[in-house]
């Protein structure tokens, strides 16, 4: 081929190159774009699968760090007067954490996983469930026993308790 090529007229080298560089263009434009849409379907997979993935995980850690804030505070408050009314402002803010929980909780599950992430979503999925329960009917509790007018003084340890377990 190169042989032909040095035998032929200029005008047909200068054809030949033109052809052989056009050929070159197309191939690295066709390159160039294959590489532009796999890094758009990267950007893509960031954006809307790992970065909700990584604030979900995120503000759940924050709320459940703020869960336990309440609990400490709680229990250093439990032997000082007007302990009750503080608890149930702890109940209270406690609660309005709960539903930010469970609003990470929900996004988190709403979106697509690998298997691995499966994996470990679902095996924390039943001991968060268990956990909410049985924190929910821990705090049902203690605020009926709160209400009451005839609340007793020791009873109050055991609910300080009782709160403390299962808010860890």
């Amino acid at each position: 081929m190169v042989k032909i090529l040095m035998r032929s007229s200029i005008k047909t080298r200068l054809l030949a190159l033109t052809g052989f560089m056009l050929v070159a263009i197309v191939i690295a434009t066709a390159t160039g774009v294959r590489g532009l849409y796999k890094d758009h379907e990267s950007l893509e997979t960031i954006t809307t699968q790992k970065l909700p993935a990584i604030n979900s995980v995120t503000g759940f850690r924050i709320v459940m760090s703020n869960i336990h804030r309440f609990t400490i505070q709680a229990w250093q408050f439990q032997n000082e007067s007007g302990a009750q009314r503080r608890f149930q402002e702890a109940l209270r803010n406690k609660s309005l954490w709960i539903e930010k929980l469970e609003n990470y909780y929900k996004s988190y599950d709403l979106l697509p996983k690998s298997k691995d992430e499966e994996k470990l979503w679902k095996e924390i999925q039943e001991p968060y469930k268990k956990w909410r329960e049985l924190n929910d009917r821990i705090d049902r509790e203690i605020l009926i026993e709160l209400s009451k007018e005839d609340f007793q003084a020791n009873r109050q340890t055991e609910l300080f308790a009782a709160f403390k377990l299962y808010n860890k």
